[in-house]
């Protein structure tokens, strides 16, 4: 049976069977839920994305929430998975430039395609990852860049830590984004001393 009535001007269906009156409550319900699904609200499920992953394990997905500036929702088909950027460290969203370094990754990726290279382990909750966007652009790389994040110097082991580190450096001596503070406070001190 084909679905489909047409909504006369005195709010009655026309149908196969002839006048059928129905409520608009459960019209305005139905287009609700055709709204919701069309229009995912930050991350839930809607249409679903296509996410081709290659051999070295590289997929392509839709940054549909950003967290802060070094995590990120990013819908892979039907799920949305949490990535954390490896290798880099961000100042808290309630630290200084904590809500400089969101806005920036926002306003580069948010409702973007972007394809991520995972980088193992994976902790299960959060994948680890190098994200690539535009004309090939390392979003890991760009936040060093800009001033507004710390090389996990520790944890960092991928030939573009090496890079990277010149690039924290070169934003350092310039004072760009959150080096034009004296001393500022990395995230992990911040957090160290959030949780005494």
């Amino acid at each position: 049976m084909v679905f489909g009535y047409l909504l006369s001007p005195s709010g009655v269906f026309f149908g196969e069977s002839g006048t059928v009156k129905k409520s608009l409550m459960t019209v305005s319900y139905i287009l609700m839920l055709i709204f919701l699904y069309s229009h995912p609200l930050d991350g839930q499920a809607g249409p679903p994305e296509e996410g081709i992953e290659s051999e070295n394990g590289v997929f392509k997905g839709m940054v549909v929430r950003v967290i802060d500036g070094d995590s990120m929702v990013i819908r892979v088909n039907r799920e949305n998975r949490i990535i954390a950027l490896y290798g880099i460290d961000c100042p808290e969203n309630s630290q200084a430039y904590g809500n400089a370094a969101r806005y920036w990754v926002t306003m580069l990726v948010f409702h973007e395609e972007v394809r991520v290279k995972p980088i193992p382990p994976d902790n299960y909750r959060e994948t680890p990852a190098l994200i690539y966007f535009g004309d090939d652009r390392c979003l890991n790389q760009e936040l060093v860049m800009a001033g507004l994040a710390w090389v996990e110097e520790r944890s960092c082991q991928q030939p573009e830590c090496i890079r990277w580190l010149e690039g924290e450096n070169k934003a350092r001596n310039t004072g760009v984004g959150l080096w034009k503070e004296k001393a500022p406070t990395p995230p992990w001190k911040w957090r160290e001393m959030q949780s005494r």
